[in-house]
């Protein structure tokens, strides 16, 4: 037989790569700073450090911790007066943290819930609870 079943496990159906983590890294930093030039100067930090604390090796990076050195350093990233950003992305950088992280986290569509309460210091139980105020918060927004 051929096709996702390989043996007697099945493989994942949406397998996520280092591309897509990758993505979804810059679009958080994105969100957060609110600028490409400060999206990108951040994934480039990020990656690198995580490259050497790997060992130089691509297998070993921790690829979930991405998203919580980036989370860790939200408000370091250089501030604009005016951001590039237009329409949801606008929206979410304005929300209040952690509405505007973990509502981008839960967005993105890569991380497990229970990483994303982790990440932004919440319990799991309250998370709901806080992309619900932010979905809330989002659609209060638009124009």
């Amino acid at each position: 037989m051929s096709g996702p079943i390989e043996g007697d496990s099945i493989c994942p159906l949406n397998a996520v790569f280092a591309y897509d983590y990758i993505q979804a890294l810059y679009r958080l930093c994105l969100v957060q700073s609110g600028s490409d030039t400060a999206a990108e100067s951040a994934v480039h930090d990020i990656l690198s450090e995580a490259y050497k604390q790997s060992d130089h090796d691509l297998a070993n990076v921790d690829f979930n911790g991405l998203f919580r050195t980036a989370f860790q350093r939200r408000d370091s990233y250089a501030k604009i007066a005016e951001t590039e950003l237009t329409d949801w992305p606008r929206a979410l950088h304005f929300l209040p943290e952690p509405q505007r992280s973990t509502l981008t986290l839960f967005y993105l569509e890569i991380l497990p819930l229970s990483f994303i309460a982790e990440t932004v210091g919440s319990p799991i139980e309250q998370l709901a609870d806080t992309i619900r105020e932010a979905r809330s918060a989002l659609a209060g927004a638009r124009p």
